[in-house]
């Protein structure tokens, strides 16, 4: 078992293009059997930040959609992206019956928006995402590694 080594990357304010930028770089680094939790309110950017993995996963960003309807949405690329949005989830019953868990493997990247109840079910590694509305166009971006592995995703912010 991995041992926890958070890192904090604390980046500050970012335009729109300027995450899909950074979120295209740490696709581009995955490798597979990652989690991403992406944490912000309403409107922030994290299906923003989801469209830039999958142009780092080279699936065509075009394709990605919020999933809050569907909850789950996968995409096909150099690696399976899992976009899950959980926010209307009412209960960890709910969470549980989405068996998300059985969706991830080696060739998968998970990308879970409003993580809160999914947390505690999340194995390393894993990379938290906080976005925050600065303003319309701007976000303040804050990222943390859990482990070497995603610590390692992030070497070229160093």
């Amino acid at each position: 078992m991995e041992r926890s080594t958070e890192k904090i990357y604390e980046l500050g304010k970012m335009n729109i293009d300027q995450l899909l930028k950074l979120a295209g770089e740490i696709g581009e680094r995955l490798c597979g059997g990652e989690t991403i939790l992406l944490y912000g309110d309403l409107g922030t950017g994290k299906t923003t930040f989801v469209r830039g993995l999958a142009r780092g996963l080279r699936i065509e960003e075009r394709l990605v959609r919020s999933p809050t309807f569907n909850i789950i949405n996968t995409y096909p690329g150099r690696l399976i992206l899992v976009h899950a949005d959980l926010y209307r989830l009412g209960n960890q019953r709910e969470l549980l019956d989405l068996d998300l868990e059985d969706l991830g493997d080696d060739n998968t990247v998970m990308a879970i928006e409003w993580p809160e109840m999914y947390r505690p079910f999340v194995e390393l590694p894993c990379l938290i995402v906080k976005l925050k509305h600065w303003s319309e166009n701007e976000r303040v971006v804050s990222l943390s590694s859990l482990d070497e592995k995603t610590d390692g995703l992030l070497s070229f912010l160093k």
